[in-house]
């Protein structure tokens, strides 16, 4: 059992259900639009997290050594020595063959070059920037938001504007949100040697990057009630929320220390679920 949980822990199973949380949420936003198949949505988010799973298996075999460095992931299972490179790497190419065929065989081929984006910008593109950038975590943003994509294409493939300004939206989100986590456990990221933004860069200046990008999230929502066609109620919900979110960020008190850090990031922690009850209600009134 400590074996299978331990493969388990290696895909980062938290990622890999934040991400396809974001695509069943799309999934029924484009659905409001375009009835679909309920079979199709199922086999995406299947297909989805077996490929997401492979991506994270990939990034913990390249970031082992630095795991090995930091309290929050020196437990992992690769720094802890519990599975082999070989096994992970064997683990992390079954993952993806796996995945591509659920997504090629039962969904469509859109939807699976979009996962395959998101696996090569994670894997590969992020995982190469944030050794060399601060930058790293803005482009950690592309692989995070593609799964709005792969989720709206299984619905609908001709991906419209509606997929498009959720994936701006997904985007924008991610930001002050791993910005303030960053900044609450800078101690422990500096210990990586990695040139994050928390790390290299001033907290006065991580803290407006904080706020800027959590207002460009709240505007981006704004956008799909003005400009997508989806249910009004449901977008609105959606822009209601990110409003609200912005305004807990601006008004809580000692902005900037490790204090408002926290509360910024578990506070953003409620917008996946207000994405995917959003899209609920865009199926219910549609």
């Amino acid at each position: 059992m400590d074996t299978i949980r331990d493969y388990y822990w290696l895909a980062k199973p938290g990622i890999v259900y934040g991400n396809v949380t974001h695509a069943f949420a799309c999934a029924l936003f484009a659905w409001a639009l375009t009835p679909g198949s309920a079979l199709a949505v199922i086999w995406m988010m299947l297909g989805l997290a077996l490929i997401i799973g492979s991506a994270c298996v990939v990034n913990c075999i390249m970031d082992r050594g630095l795991d090995a460095k930091m309290e929050r992931t020196k437990k992992r299972p690769l720094p802890m020595k519990k599975i082999s490179v070989r096994n992970a790497t064997i683990y992390g190419v079954a993952l993806f063959v796996a995945g591509s065929a659920v997504l090629l065989a039962l969904v469509n081929v859109v939807a699976w070059m979009w996962a395959v984006v998101g696996f090569i910008t994670y894997a590969a593109l992020y995982g190469y920037v944030k050794r060399h950038s601060w930058t790293g975590t803005m482009v950690g943003t592309i692989p995070g938001a593609t799964p709005v994509l792969v989720g709206y294409a299984a619905v609908d493939p001709t991906l419209p504007g509606s997929a498009w300004l959720l994936f701006v939206a997904l985007l924008f989100w991610q930001l002050p949100h791993f910005y303030a986590l960053a900044l609450y456990r800078k101690d422990d990221y500096a210990k990586s040697g990695l040139p994050m933004m928390t790390v290299v860069k001033p907290r006065e200046f991580v803290m407006k990057h904080i706020i800027v990008t959590a207002m460009l999230y709240a505007f981006a929502t704004i956008s799909l009630v003005v400009f997508s066609p989806l249910p009004k109620v449901a977008t609105g919900i959606f822009a209601a929320a990110a409003t609200a979110w912005v305004c807990v960020i601006l008004l809580a008190k000692q902005r900037g220390t490790d204090g408002w850090a926290r509360k910024a990031f578990g506070t953003s922690l409620y917008m996946p679920m207000v994405m995917l009850v959003s899209g609920v209600v865009a199926v219910a009134v549609a």
